[in-house]
């Protein structure tokens, strides 16, 4: 394991016990399903550093002494040991006939405990762990965990930007009349695995007029094309997100407009997000420059459900852009911000980055920004 995510690990398994110092808290249990989510935390795989691949693990964080991670199935065991950072790993064939024996034994049955994601887990699971911990249900969980990004988080996100660029460059080297979106969206996919990827939300969609984000549905790339393209990897569990437009072909006045219109909604959202300032208030300056471009009609829920949102692995902070979030920003925040827009005459644009809000305001991850792309090769080529 590289020194720098050993080392990463230890500082957030401190933090934790700093925050469970502070709350009275003698014992975390973290919660692994096995499912990973673009929207939802991870925190077991967070803390751990392990990305499981049974249905059920448990990272055990003590106040004081050894940390445990036991994981399912039995056989798992080397691959964790060699990817996880806690002290130790106890691998097993059943969660919920191996934890409460060691509970007991540790004797850790007694401890304040906080019991982090076993709302997720199978009804056996979490009957299992709410009957060995009595004291559980006064803990506030949400004193515990990280609201912003480490640095090795904002690495990981940086990490992950890059990837998604470079996949989405080789998407437009490869697009060409005759491709269809599906096969598009295989190049984006490989692209991001090479480039280190171990998971991808994927969106491909190309039409004349889209009336919304759609999976690829088998249409054959033509002239006039609008091509809309969200690209999520995740490196080391942590996903980012970048959204874009392409057209094959030159641009209809409507698109070219409308792309800019969204390039400066981004920018104002930009602008406004700060520390200290509130998450609606990125809605509301988006939506002022759509306003103004005559669409304002346009910013209801039926066509744009949001203008961003926080992305798995850890702190899911804002859990959405809208208007009516009154969270205030904080510095270490990332997320990805996208006034994605439908318009009666050009349809469905993206425009989107992950960005990260620093002391002095928010900026973009991304190298540049984006561009409304204008592809047009032989399909022979």
């Amino acid at each position: 394991m590289r020194p720098e995510r050993r080392n990463a690990g230890k500082a957030r398994l401190d933090a934790l016990r700093r925050h469970m110092a502070a709350s009275g808290v003698q014992l975390t249990l973290l919660y692994g399903s096995g499912f990973h989510d673009l929207v939802r935390s991870n925190w077991c795989w967070y803390y751990s550093g392990l990305k499981q691949i049974g249905r059920d693990a448990c990272l055990c964080v003590p106040a004081e002494g050894d940390t445990v991670l036991m994981v399912t199935p039995r056989w798992d065991r080397l691959r964790a040991e060699r990817d996880c950072w806690a002290d130790e790993v106890r691998a097993v064939d059943s969660l919920i006939e191996a934890l409460p024996d060691y509970v007991r034994a540790r004797g850790w049955d007694g401890c304040r405990t906080a019991l982090v994601d076993f709302g997720r887990a199978p009804e056996a699971v979490s009957a299992m762990a709410y009957s060995v911990f009595s004291d559980h249900s006064r803990v506030d969980k949400a004193a515990l965990l990280p609201r912003s990004y480490d640095e090795w988080g904002l690495s990981l996100i940086r990490a992950a930007v890059d990837i998604a660029e470079r996949a989405y460059a080789r998407m437009l080297a490869v697009a060409a009349p005759g491709l269809r979106d599906f096969e598009l969206a295989a190049y984006g996919e490989a692209a991001m695995r090479e480039a280190g990827a171990e998971a991808n939300f994927l969106v491909v969609s190309a039409s004349q007029h889209h009336f919304g984000p759609s999976p690829a549905t088998g249409r054959q790339l033509a002239e006039g094309d609008v091509i809309l393209v969200e690209l999520s990897p995740a490196v080391d569990g942590q996903f980012a997100q970048i959204c874009r437009t392409f057209v094959m072909g030159a641009a209809s006045p409507p698109v070219a407009r409308n792309y800019d219109i969204l390039e400066e909604a981004f920018g104002e959202a930009l602008v406004a997000c700060r520390p200290g300032a509130r998450v609606g208030d990125l809605t509301r300056a988006a939506n002022a420059v759509i306003e103004r471009g005559g669409f304002g009609a346009y910013n209801a829920p039926k066509y744009t459900r949001a203008r961003g949102h926080a992305v798995g692995l850890g702190a899911m902070v804002p859990p959405i852009v809208a208007e009516h979030v009154d969270l205030l920003i904080e510095e270490g925040w990332s997320f990805v911000l996208h006034p994605n827009q439908y318009f009666p005459d050009s349809g469905y644009l993206f425009y989107g980055d992950q960005v990260i809000v620093e002391s002095a305001g928010a900026r973009r991850v991304s190298g540049k920004p984006p561009v409304l792309e204008t592809v047009l090769q032989d399909a022979t080529s």
